[in-house]
């Protein structure tokens, strides 16, 4: 680094020079502009050094420096300098390096926010280009934004030009279509603008995908979710791009949700988080597919980092699904509806669990998908012959009709090994229509009665008797 280099040949030269007759330094004042400032971000300088110019018309030809009065009280030291008797700073040439400087540079912001110290001047950048820091003593300054790493240390006499070496962190969210629960490391995930459907008890997967940078600070995921959604705890992980790079502390579990806490990366990581959740009996219902109610169970995550700064939120949503049916009379052009029609659901992705099990609105007219293995798998039909199923995923199902009106059929139909059975398309169905046709009446008191069965009885009896005789003659001849 060329100002670090300034330094040293400053202090090399001019330090005996100068000595203990030097009290004073010129008032001179000058700025940085940081290069390849991100938009947005907070950046703060700091003078850790006052500069005491050789030349105080030409502070460009050199001079010394002393470490700044707010520091020079706080024990503050670093291994990149030291001081001697006179209060005068001076490096020596093995610690002259880039990575001791960028370790004092990290050191100065960390004690600055433990202790409080205001910076010389702040500004927040309005647009990625140059920002100019300006009216700054001389002196040798640290330079970090709200990225969380020191940017550069340097010198202005009178001005100086820095490079923000630091790349935003980011973060992307996907969420995986028809979950299966025990094969979360082999799913395929779905970015964010298209989501997932999912049935009320469905569990689903989802993965995180964040990107630290080397000498951020302060990372932290934030992922929360709407009431619909249950996060499963034991089911987070993490992985990480390079090995040893960051760790992950212990996962708090706030906000239907969690925040995990990373410690400063040494090297550009890409860390994965994958985790599951179940859509419970709170989640929001759409009316149909195309149909889609504001705020359905959402996940949110996004990134905090440096001084509180975050990325952009990212979300998912889960939909899940109504259906009405409608029971009618067959022969009447009219619909009428009919009541006390007995019906199962089965969906046809996961046929060997068997009819879904509901719980009922205390009206009756309302079926929501639970996982209670003791509720109710029948829905039945009320005087307005409708019956609405709430939380189905996008899915085809089997309606099932168990037990008809009284004096009607079961519906004829037949799918797949299902008898009396509709196949519903959720995907595009709102409205399922079930017609029952009349049933075949049996003899009653007043009719043909029992008569018939005597008469039937009384011809075989008469059939008997004369194949009796017949054979009798036969064999007699």
């Amino acid at each position: 680094m060329k100002g670090i280099k300034k330094l040293i040949i400053s202090l090399l030269a001019l330090v005996m020079v100068m000595g203990a007759s030097v009290t004073a330094f010129a008032a001179g004042t000058g700025s940085i502009t940081v290069k390849d400032a991100k938009k947005g971000q907070v950046y703060n300088a700091y003078r850790v050094f006052d500069f005491i110019p050789a030349d105080e018309e030409n502070p460009a030809k050199g001079g010394t420096y002393k470490l700044s009065e707010k520091w020079s009280n706080a024990g503050f030291t670093d291994a990149f300098f030291t001081v001697d008797d006179q209060g005068f700073v001076v490096v020596s040439e093995e610690n002259n390096t880039d990575t001791a400087a960028a370790a004092f540079g990290k050191n100065v912001i960390a004690f600055a926010k433990a202790k409080e110290i205001a910076a010389d001047a702040t500004d927040t950048a309005s647009g990625d280009g140059n920002l100019l820091l300006g009216n700054l003593v001389y002196g040798y300054y640290v330079v970090d934004s709200s990225l969380g790493a020191a940017v550069s240390v340097d010198t202005n006499t009178p001005d100086q030009e820095i490079s923000e070496k630091n790349d935003v962190p980011d973060l992307d969210k996907k969420v995986e279509e028809d979950s299966d629960p025990g094969n979360i490391d082999k799913t395929v995930f779905r970015d964010e603008t298209n989501g997932n459907d999912a049935e009320i008890g469905q569990i689903i997967n989802y993965e995180t995908v964040v990107n630290l940078k080397k000498g951020g600070t302060n990372y932290k995921v934030v992922d929360t979710m709407t009431e619909g959604l249950t996060l499963d705890q034991s089911s987070l992980t993490y992985t990480y791009s390079v090995e040893g790079a960051t760790t992950a502390g212990t996962p708090n579990f706030v906000n239907n949700g969690f925040e995990v806490t990373f410690s400063d990366p040494t090297a550009d990581v890409t860390v994965t988080i994958k985790y599951s959740a179940k859509l419970n009996n709170k989640a929001v219902v759409s009316a149909a597919v195309n149909n889609s109610a504001a705020g359905e169970n959402i996940n949110t995550a996004y990134l905090v980092y440096g001084k509180n700064t975050e990325t952009t939120h990212r979300t998912t949503e889960t939909k899940t699904y109504q259906l009405s049916i409608l029971k009618y009379a067959a022969e009447d052009n009219t619909k009428t509806p009919l009541a006390d029609a007995e019906f199962t659901l089965i969906n046809k992705n996961n046929a060997e669990a068997g009819p879904l099990h509901f719980t009922v609105s205390s009206d009756g007219l309302t079926y929501t998908v639970t996982e209670d293995a003791n509720a109710t798998t029948s829905i039945v039909t009320k005087a307005d012959g409708q019956i609405v199923v709430k939380g189905l995923d996008n899915d085809s199902y089997y309606l099932t009709e168990t037990v008809a009106p009284e004096g009607r059929n079961l519906i004829s139909d037949k799918v797949d090994n299902y008898e009396h059975t509709k196949l519903v398309n959720v995907s595009d169905t709102v409205l399922v229509e079930v017609p029952n046709s009349a049933g075949t009446l049996l003899p009653s008191t007043g009719g043909i009665g029992t008569t018939i069965f005597y008469i039937v009885g009384g011809l075989l009896i008469v059939a008997g008797v004369a194949y009796f005789i017949v054979r009798r003659k036969a064999d007699a001849e």
